[in-house]
């Protein structure tokens, strides 16, 4: 019985240092996110490898739910991307109704119309500037800092 789980369990152990060499090798920052959907995978396929003797699940799956949920939270955060970026030319086009309505460009900034919360997000530190009664300039510049801080070169635009 024990000869029987020594190979699914070093098996395992070697598939768990290649696919974490990999996974730092891609670029990745090593810093880990607990996601209890890819471990709880990761433990039905080390079970389900010793259970049917099976060592290449028990090596294979670990790996491969690590990837998948990586690649699900990839898709996740381009979706959010491609919500705020359809979201932004709706409050630039409210603004300019505002401004054209004779609402000072101050107010217009400090509340900027709400179209979902990826938008808001991205808008937030505008409004949140303004609204401790700081400079337009300054207000800009935070937003500035922090579409820079994202990666979020839409909003650094707006």
């Amino acid at each position: 019985m024990v000869e029987s789980l020594v190979t699914p369990v070093v098996g395992g152990g070697v598939g768990f240092v290649i696919g974490l060499m990999a996974w730092r090798l891609s670029g990745r920052p090593m810093a880990l996110r607990p996601r209890p959907a890819a471990a709880v995978a990761a433990a039905v396929a080390v079970v389900s490898g010793l259970v049917f003797r099976l060592p290449l699940i028990t090596v294979a799956g670990p790996v491969v739910s690590g990837f998948l949920a990586d690649e699900l939270e990839r898709r996740e955060r381009w979706a959010r991307d491609r919500r705020r970026q359809a979201g932004l030319p709706v409050v630039v086009d409210a603004a300019i109704q505002a401004l054209r309505s004779g609402t000072g460009l101050r107010v217009v900034c400090a509340a900027p119309v709400s179209v979902g919360p990826e938008v808001d997000e991205a808008v937030r530190p505008l409004a949140d500037e303004l609204g401790r009664h700081r400079p337009l300039h300054e207000a800009v510049k935070a937003l500035q800092v922090e579409a820079s801080r994202r990666g979020w070169h839409d909003v650094q635009l707006l």
